[in-house]
């Protein structure tokens, strides 16, 4: 199975709901889904059981809007706080970390165990 992450879901997910970001959504989609499916266990992606298919994918698509998000308050001007009369508005990053931190230990349990030694091994003498 591969992860299914649509553009729909992630600009609902991010409260998108014109068409300008759609390109970078789009891209975002191609660029992580592979690298997200690789960090698997294969065991994991191979499974028919939709309830894990279904968090998988959810897990994917966190991650995607988390990026998205991310990606957006670093845009000029995205940081700056706007105050009118008694109202203020302040950009949140912590949206877009808490929910990489919900997609992280969503998807942690069927993660791709790996033997990546710590550095090169040092030639016994």
């Amino acid at each position: 199975m591969s992860l299914s992450v649509s553009r729909a879901r992630v600009k609902e997910k991010c409260y998108v709901t014109d068409t300008s970001s759609d390109l970078i959504i789009d891209n975002l989609i191609s660029e992580m889904v592979p690298a997200i499916e690789y960090s698997l266990d294969p065991s994991a992606l191979s499974s028919v059981e939709p309830g894990l298919v279904a968090l998988l994918n959810l897990g994917a698509t966190e991650l995607v809007c988390a990026e998205f998000l991310a990606q957006r308050y670093r845009e000029p001007g995205a940081g700056d706080s706007v105050t009118i009369g008694s109202i203020s508005s302040e950009p949140k990053l912590d949206d877009a970390t808490a929910l990489a931190s919900q997609a992280n230990l969503r998807l942690a349990p069927y993660l791709r165990q790996t033997n990546v030694s710590s550095g090169p091994r040092e030639s016994e003498e």
